[in-house]
């Protein structure tokens, strides 16, 4: 299992690695999520130390152990297949037989029989990727490492202890709020969102804790402006950390308190000093974490309770703040962020050439501002995107980030099934929700489409980007009582999530819920400045079905428009989805030839697509499936990770 020549301190990482999960082989609950606790580290970091150290990814590493450990029980008579499944958490014996043949080509029951254990050995397996974060958890990555480009001085003097800090319950829930900036300075806003949100990470690490709340879902309640009481309330927790950041001389000055939320009390504060020009930027973040949990009784127990370090993927600090400056506006989602963020992420590199985040985070702008915001031509965005990722490939072949990117850019912009079926692993545990529903649910792998939404809303039921898809799952398979249901049930719970809202609004369209269909595009008109072409279908839809036809016909003036400019955010496709509403089939079927002609991204959505089903019968419907040549089945066996389109 281990690589060779590995350093004294990487062996015996993988020789303790390898021990948590022998101690709970007969768990088979025990999985990535109980390695990272287990470990002291974030996933993040476990998952790229084992794919450097094995080229394994973590479920495969946890896996093989399993597989590993069964041949001792094997060597035995004592034991049947289905006891030996059982002993080395296998779910089921047909699961335990599948997998051992995936490793070593025999069944387990033909090495027994042919008493071959001592000559087994593993014939090799492909990994998966592990994949990039969806836009609408970019916040969370912007801002879970922004002030690392500070430097953070906590000095005795500086402590204030308005009580000793109460041990809190593991039954117990927290949030933290995001900064109020006091320095007059909007510069630094995204530096308040990040302190709470590196606090927010750190604290999710720890197993104290019921529940820590997302940063996303912090933001959502925050711009209420009602009282930290009404807050915890609202989002349901016992406890809140909140704070100010204000200028201090030369230095910025952050003031932090853990309050109560039973009787607003205050259980701990302390304010720390910031020098924006010190060289130690890179320790801010996890002194700052250690510094909160200890003072709130967190940081004493055992090792899995410690925040991790993190790898900040460059040693120089003006890079890293571009970085973080790029993700912090790249995460609201909108054309005029995105293109806002270009420049920064551009900044970054031309600091520091090696920098592969920086080109992830500026090809991912390309990948998915040209597919649904109408950033630029996809053809162009994409061939910007993929020249991007095969210089980061260059400088780093084992970042599944980068695989995952170009596996991403060969779905949506080449159509590229055969790549995509050869190096995507469904099962892996680094997902990207949307992206990861997606493929499954419009290749027609429907059961792992919603398995894949569900154990996203179990990890963070605040992900509200989840919902409608789950509502688009129930659509698909028409169930669409449910699909109201669950919409309904989430309704406006989440209006600054761009693709909450968006999705949503598709949906409600799709089951005739005109008002509230109309209701969500009048928040995102509130909040947003969106011309991608989804919105001028949404107005032309609504417009015709209310009999305002002049409206659906500038609508679709506007969508004609945009079609000849650019086939950017599929403005052909939806076209041909507003007059197959119409039941007007050969305005329909025309529109949609030329979103095929196009390369539209939304014709992946052909084969499933709700409004098309009773059309699928349809010979030019027939003919565009055929040429877009869907896979069928299961995965084919993955056999490299570092295939190029």
């Amino acid at each position: 299992m281990l690589k060779r020549n590995l350093s004294s301190d990487d062996q015996k990482l993988l020789s303790e690695l390898t021990s948590l999960v022998i101690e709970n082989l007969e768990d088979r609950t025990f999985g990535t999520k109980e390695l990272v606790r287990n470990s002291g580290m974030s996933r993040s970091q476990l998952y790229r130390k084992i794919q450097k150290l094995t080229g394994k990814s973590t479920t495969r590493f946890i896996r093989d152990i399993r597989l590993e450990e069964s041949l001792n029980y094997l060597k035995s008579e004592d034991f049947t297949i289905a006891e030996i499944a059982s002993k080395v958490g296998f779910s089921s014996p047909s699961y335990f037989s599948k997998a051992f043949k995936d490793l070593y080509s025999r069944t387990p029951g033909d090495f027994r029989e042919q008493g071959q254990i001592k000559d087994l050995k593993p014939v090799g397996h492909k990994e998966g990727p592990r994949k990039l974060e969806l836009f609408s958890n970019l916040i969370a990555l912007a801002v879970l490492v922004f002030i690392l480009g500070l430097l953070i001085r906590s000095a005795d003097s500086n402590f204030s202890s308005v009580s000793r800090a109460a041990t809190i319950s593991p039954k117990n829930s927290i949030a933290v709020l995001p900064l109020e900036n006091k320095s007059g300075n909007t510069e630094v806003d995204y530096m308040t969102y990040g302190i709470s949100d590196a606090l927010i990470s750190h604290l999710s690490q720890s197993e104290v804790f019921g529940r820590v709340v997302p940063m996303i879902r912090v933001m959502e309640l925050n711009a209420s402006r009602a009282s930290a009481h009404d807050l915890a309330g609202q989002l349901g927790v016992d406890h809140l950390i909140t704070g100010s950041l204000e200028t201090f001389g030369n230095n910025f000055q952050i003031n932090l308190q853990c309050l109560q939320a039973a009787d607003n009390r205050v259980i701990w504060q302390q304010s720390y000093q910031i020098n924006p020009g010190s060289e130690d930027i890179f320790k801010f973040q996890d002194r700052v974490a250690e510094s909160v949990m200890k003072a709130l009784d967190l940081g004493e127990g055992s090792n899995e309770q410690r925040p991790g370090k993190y790898d900040h993927g460059t040693n120089d600090p003006e890079a890293y703040r571009a970085y973080l400056k790029a993700q912090y506006t790249a995460a609201n989602s909108s054309t005029e962020n995105m293109k806002k963020a270009l420049p920064l992420y551009r900044k970054a590199l031309s600091i520091d050439p090696q920098y592969t985040d920086a080109y992830v985070g500026l090809a991912s702008l390309w990948l998915f501002g040209s597919a649904v915001w109408g950033m630029s031509n996809p053809e162009q965005g994409w061939q910007k995107a993929e020249a991007l990722l095969l210089t980061a490939q260059d400088i780093d072949p084992t970042d599944p980030n980068i695989t995952y990117a170009l596996m991403t850019g060969a779905f949506y912009y080449e159509w590229n099934f055969d790549y995509v079926e050869a190096i995507y692993d469904p099962e892996d545990e680094f997902s990207m929700l949307a992206i990861d529903f997606d493929y499954l649910i419009k290749t027609g792998r429907y059961q792992l489409a919603r398995k894949n939404v569900l154990k996203a809303l179990e990890d963070n039921p605040d992900n509200g980007g989840a919902y409608p898809l789950l509502a688009m799952h129930a659509l698909v398979t028409n169930q669409p009582k449910e699909a109201l249901a669950i919409l309904d049930e989430q309704y406006l719970k989440y209006p600054k999530d761009l693709f909450f809202l968006r999705e949503s609004t598709k949906c409600y369209l799709l089951l005739g819920e005109d008002q509230k269909a109309k209701k969500i595009r009048e928040v995102i008109q509130s909040r947003f400045n969106e011309e991608a072409p989804i919105y001028f279908w949404f107005e032309a839809v609504l417009a015709h079905r209310s009999k305002d036809e002049n409206s659906a016909k500038k609508n679709l003036e506007i969508l004609e428009a945009k079609y000849a400019e650019s086939p950017a955010g599929s403005p052909a496709w939806f076209m041909a989805m507003y007059y197959f509403l119409k039941e007007d089939l050969e305005k329909g079927f025309t529109w949609l030839r030329r979103s095929y002609e196009s390369r539209e991204v939304e014709m992946t959505w052909l084969k499933v697509e709700p409004i098309l089903k009773p059309y699928r019968d349809h010979p030019v419907y027939l003919e565009l499936l055929e040429a877009m040549n869907f896979p069928e089945g299961d995965f084919k066996r993955r056999k490299s990770t570092t295939i190029i389109p």
